[in-house]
């Protein structure tokens, strides 16, 4: 599964979904594994946690660094 940002203290209506998803496959004895970003905060959109592979409740996540924000393409 591939959700922009993934953790259990984050809030995010599909981030949120997503990893109910998520687990309840693996509970199904499905092997499942996320891949997101480095990324905590939807506004900043900075790395905040650290790249690579961890197991996190039991799921496989890949983090992957992001570029800097482009405030410019990113405004309402």
């Amino acid at each position: 599964m591939v959700p922009p940002r993934h953790g259990s203290d984050l809030v995010g209506g599909a981030e949120n979904h997503l990893a109910a998803l998520a687990h309840h496959a693996a509970s199904g004895g499905w092997s499942v594994d996320i891949a997101t970003t480095c990324a905590v905060d939807n506004e900043r959109w900075a790395n905040a946690l650290p790249e690579g592979e961890t197991m996190e409740d039991g799921l496989r996540v890949h983090r992957f660094a992001v570029s800097p924000r482009d405030e410019l393409r990113h405004r309402d």
